[in-house]
């Protein structure tokens, strides 16, 4: 797992010490603020995820357990300071990280998200009853 762009080396974190967080090595964290994007890359493919983060937001980026305890996979954490957290993350599943091509607010949230994509743009609004997708 790598950042896109110049985000510097990240400083060594360890994410935690309790519970399940022992499993967690090799953790790199880094503070963002606004939007940021991160690659998984398996072989010739990658998978990009563009996250929308609020400011003071810490990313990590670790090695932790897959399916079995031998196993050993990619992570990322976000994490926020307070009481509650909001998180926006769209994946690109499109093997080469260049389908997705932007994500940003909508006037100031208020209206959701626009995901602009090869395809266009796409407007994303989420409320506790349903999810709205509108081509633009």
């Amino acid at each position: 797992m790598v950042p896109v762009g110049e985000r510097g080396q990240g400083k060594a974190v360890v994410p935690g010490k309790e519970d399940g967080y022992p499993h967690l090595t090799n953790g790199l964290g880094w503070t963002v603020t606004g939007p940021s994007q991160w690659d998984f890359h398996a072989g010739p493919k990658k998978l990009r995820l563009w996250l929308d983060g609020a400011s003071n937001e810490e990313i990590i980026t670790c090695t932790g357990i897959g399916y079995t305890i031998d196993a050993r996979v990619p992570c990322l954490i976000r994490r926020v300071p307070g009481k509650s957290a909001r998180f926006v993350t769209v994946y690109d599943l499109s093997g080469d990280g260049g389908f997705v091509t932007g994500l940003r607010q909508a006037k100031q949230g208020k209206d959701g998200w626009v995901l602009t994509t090869r395809a266009g743009d796409h407007r994303v609004m989420f409320s506790r009853e349903n999810v709205l997708w509108e081509k633009q």
